[in-house]
């Protein structure tokens, strides 16, 4: 292997004692016997049962006896970094199962308080074994007494929608399949979390494309709760014959699932994921002329182009309705006599202002009529009755991301939006776009159903390289329709997006999780309207978000009224993006492990430039002593509300207690 160095074994802990093994690096520790019966500690705490975390299911069955024969231990050193790898060798012996089971874990150097582990299993029988799947990290955690067991981070995609980050209360469970959930939902962040006040533990794979996998949290009697990683194989196991499981991880941590999120993404970018930079232009304020909705007319998008330069805005986003069709994404002429000539003539009246033209588009997505799946009927993916898997919302088919033609149609459309039409920046929206469903067409040259489920990331990889080919400064977001995004396609976007929230909180839940994992990104709150009360810039922007709105001005749009422009609105929209540019906050770091959003109250986040903090707070209603935390003990600080201008004096870093109330939220600038 071109990175594998051994060296002799030094200071690394593992000791064998009354038939225990020691696995042990930073806070964590796992327990292992001689039966392969695990226990995880966390600071010498025992915080789960003794179970069989690793274990196959073949013909139904589970099989999870097995005895160790042997272990051994070395020090490696590959692409990750130094480490200690622990193999156990353990034989079943039934009547009709014979199986040798290797488990390894591995622990680095760079990444204390995570155990990496691979599981292998080798059919030793006379016959071939049907394997069903395969489970690993299965353990019973004990939580909190009281009605919150837990606080969690649950990464699927689903079409409820609902918070990633979520209370674990009895009766709580979520599946968190990374394959399909829905006709259109699916994939997401491939982890899954539990912690306390006092300790964490995260589970998942370590691929570098996606799998569908099963990661669930269930809540059990007792005030415990169970996790553990689920693949169904279905394949058979002839005699000799070898099956491995994904490399897993097991992560211990303090405080909310960021820091564990944050060490997974650092993870997989050692390990080969790498993520863009985010360029300027992605930090600028967005006007999306969504509040006139698919019946809007460049008439309306023109006349608003004042307001929006004078607000502040720097983006303008066309978007859905300017199409003839889903996959036929030249101008509607209905709406532009000229064609595509009128669509070139509005792109150059928002750059007559200064501002930049950013067009919506949902790639993936053929109106059933469309010349392109009328000729390309092989490129449209359809389910094992051979019927098109349908995308919601739009009526539309799913093209295979993986097939040539949806590759070399998908060109074309970049070389008119950007050859042609010279737009800035891509708005990719749908909930079909975080992952695929399998391929059943079976006319298909090198047959393989999932093809279109791995070829999603590649297909956002060539996007991203025809967009840059064309502007290397483009914007490019994906809006997965109020899913988590896949971490695999975050590869290839430099803005994020709060992606239809349901509410202020969803806003500030997605900003910290993509904050852990993409550091300093572009995270757009989406439009202000989408927020409680429709004017919550304070969740953006006091969390380090970009501000956008979806107002409408000066005409009205009864279907969409929170949108209108008001005199009172355009007075507060115009304070807050000056705040948004006198700030800065996203160019800031974000320090997400100081407050721990499940168990903190009020809710709390906090961003560092330079010498000074900002502390937004968040509760419908607060009154009584919160605690900035992060501050230096030997400093005394300045402490400043930056929106409502009020001083409130000085405060020591060594007690740094300060007495508020507010309602909704609470900005501090403290220096």
């Amino acid at each position: 292997m071109k990175y594998l160095v051994y060296i002799t074994l030094i200071s690394f802990l593992f000791f064998s004692c009354n038939n225990k093994h020691v696995v042990s690096t930073g806070k964590l520790a796992l327990e292992i016997d001689n039966n392969l019966q695990a226990g995880i500690k966390i600071n010498s705490q025992k915080i789960s049962q003794t179970t069989i975390p690793n274990y196959i299911v073949i013909n139904n069955q589970e099989v999870k006896d097995f005895g160790v024969k042997k272990f051994s231990k070395r020090i490696f050193k590959d692409k990750i970094g130094k480490g200690t790898e622990y193999t156990f060798v353990a034989e079943h012996n039934g009547a009709w199962v014979k199986l040798i089971k290797i488990e390894k874990y591995r622990i680095y150097d760079s990444f204390p308080d995570m155990i990496v582990n691979q599981v292998i299993y080798i059919n030793k029988s006379d016959s071939d074994l049907f394997i069903n799947k395969w489970i690993n990290n299965d353990f019973i955690l004990s939580g909190e007494n009281g009605d919150t067991i837990f606080w969690s981070f649950n990464g699927e995609s689903t079409v409820n929608r609902s918070d990633w980050i979520l209370p674990v209360v009895p009766g709580f469970y979520k599946r968190n399949f990374m394959g399909m959930n829905n006709e259109d939902y699916g994939g997401g962040i491939p982890v899954s979390d539990v912690w306390t006040r006092k300790w964490g533990i995260a589970i998942g794979h370590l691929q570098l494309r996606p799998e569908r996998v099963e990661i669930p949290i269930k809540a059990l009697p007792g005030h415990k709760a169970n996790i553990h990683i689920d693949f169904v194989v279905n394949t058979t196991l002839a005699p000799g014959d070898t099956l491995k499981t994904f490399e897993t991880f097991i992560l211990a941590h303090a405080g909310d699932c960021y820091n564990s999120l944050k060490e997974y993404a650092n993870f997989l970018r050692k390990k080969g994921l790498k993520f863009l930079d985010t360029n300027p232009q992605s930090y600028e304020p967005i006007w999306c002329a969504w509040g006139y909705r698919r019946d809007f007319t460049p008439e309306q998008i023109i006349k608003t182009l004042p307001k929006v330069k004078e607000l502040g805005f720097k983006w303008v986003v066309i978007d859905d309705g300017y199409q003839i069709e889903e996959a036929n994404w030249h101008a509607d002429t209905k709406k532009f006599p000229g064609g595509d000539k009128d669509m070139k003539k509005l792109i150059d009246k928002i750059h007559s202002y200064g501002l930049k033209a950013k067009l919506w588009w949902a790639p993936m997505a053929a109106g059933p009529c469309t010349d392109f799946v009328l000729n390309h009927r092989d490129a449209i993916i359809t389910n094992d009755e051979d019927v098109p898997r349908y995308i919601t919302w739009w009526d539309d088919y799913y093209m295979d991301p993986s097939n040539a033609y949806t590759l070399e149609h998908t060109k074309n459309v970049l070389n008119l939006f950007f050859g042609q039409w010279n737009i800035d920046g891509l708005k990719i929206d749908g909930q079909h776009l975080n992952a695929a469903p399998p391929n059943y067409n079976w006319r298909l040259e090198n047959y393989d159903p999932m093809n279109s489920y791995y070829g999603v990331p590649k297909f956002f990889k060539f996007i991203k390289d025809k967009t840059f080919s064309y502007k290397p400064d483009a914007v490019i977001e994906i809006c997965p329709c109020g899913t988590c995004m896949s971490i695999y396609n975050m590869q290839f976007v430099n803005q994020t997006v709060a992606s239809d929230p349901l509410s202020s909180r969803q806003i500030r839940i997605k900003g910290k999780v993509y904050k852990a994992i993409l550091r300093k990104t572009a995270y757009y709150g989406d439009h202000v309207e989408l927020s409680d009360g429709g004017n919550d810039f304070a969740s953006t922007i006091g969390i380090g978000g970009v501000p956008g709105s979806k107002f409408t001005y000066p005409f009205y749009n009864s279907d969409d009224s929170v949108c209108y422009l008001s005199p009172e609105k355009e007075k507060l929209w115009k304070k807050w993006l000056d705040i948004y540019y006198q700030k800065m906050l996203p160019k800031g770091d974000y320090l997400g492990y100081l407050y721990d959003i499940g168990f903190d109250y009020p809710e709390a986040h906090v961003i560092r430039k330079q010498d000074t903090l900002f502390y937004a707070f968040y509760a419908p209603e607060f009154s009584g002593t919160i605690e900035l935390r992060g501050l230096q003990a030997d400093k005394q600080y300045h402490v400043y509300d930056y929106f409502n201008n009020t001083n409130y004096g000085k405060i020591s870093g060594s007690n740094p207690l300060l007495k508020v109330h507010f309602n909704k939220f609470l900005l501090l600038q403290v220096y």
